[in-house]
């Protein structure tokens, strides 16, 4: 099941999924993700535990999403991320951070000329404190525009949104996560991990993205417009393209 889910209301409805597919190295379980991927609607997926190399994650650049960005463990089939976008989705890529481990990959590029960042996150359980750092620090130094972040953390942030269990006591990896969310707070103005909020953030963004603050004045419309020197055509150019088509 995803992890994350979240549609954002752009100039129509974008979907985006995180999904932990614990190893994708087999053709036929490659072949079941991405039909599901399709089924649900979905332009952007944040996959985790891919155990992939290069060339199997280059693969998905052939099969619908030839905007794929991976990030792959060298040494190891262990971990791995890769962000597909969809062919379906008007996406300029701008630039990349990716993590020579497999733990991260972010991307930020423009969707309808806004300036998106995504970033995909898998925390092996074994991470420190040190490393949850850094990825905090980096992705704070790369975002630009609107950052959808999303991944594994193997471990819980909201203990009454998060989990069906009856066991509240957080653990350590869960207290990290939630203190280095609350040092990110004020560098990026406001941080949310909600979903509603999130679809409520996006759908702000672009109902006044081009609405002017101050109203129209029609007077200075029309003076401008009048001072315009716009090509006309002429009186020969205008029979040619009135005239019946034979």
């Amino acid at each position: 099941r995803y992890r994350d889910f979240v549609i954002i209301t752009v100039s129509y409805d974008l979907k985006i999924a995180s999904l932990n597919v614990n190893g994708l190295s087999s053709p036929v379980k490659r072949k079941r993700v991405l039909a599901k991927l399709r089924k649900d609607g979905l332009q952007v997926a944040f996959l985790q535990e891919t155990h992939m190399s290069k060339q199997e994650h280059d693969q998905f650049k052939t099969l619908g999403y030839s905007n794929t960005f991976h990030s792959w463990c060298k040494n190891s089939r262990r971990r791995g991320v890769a962000t597909l976008i969809s062919n379906s989705l008007n996406f300029e890529f701008i630039s990349e951070k990716a993590d020579k481990e497999g733990r991260f990959i972010i991307i930020k590029g423009r969707i309808d000329n806004v300036v998106i960042t995504f970033a995909n996150i898998y925390v092996p359980p074994e991470s420190d404190r040190k490393f949850k750092k850094m990825l905090f620090d980096t992705i704070i130094s790369v975002r630009e525009g609107i950052l959808v972040c999303a991944g594994d953390w193997n471990a819980i942030l909201n203990y009454s949104m998060d989990t069906t269990s009856f066991k509240k006591q957080k653990t350590g990896r869960s207290k990290d996560l939630n203190i280095l969310i609350g040092e990110m707070d004020p560098l990026t103005d406001s941080l949310t991990y909600d979903i509603n909020q999130i679809h409520k953030i996006f759908e702000n963004y672009y109902q006044t993205l081009y609405t002017s603050s101050k109203p129209a004045n029609e007077s200075v419309i029309t003076q401008y417009l009048a001072e315009l020197d716009l090509p006309s055509l002429g009186l020969t150019q205008n029979e040619v393209l009135t005239a019946p088509i034979s």
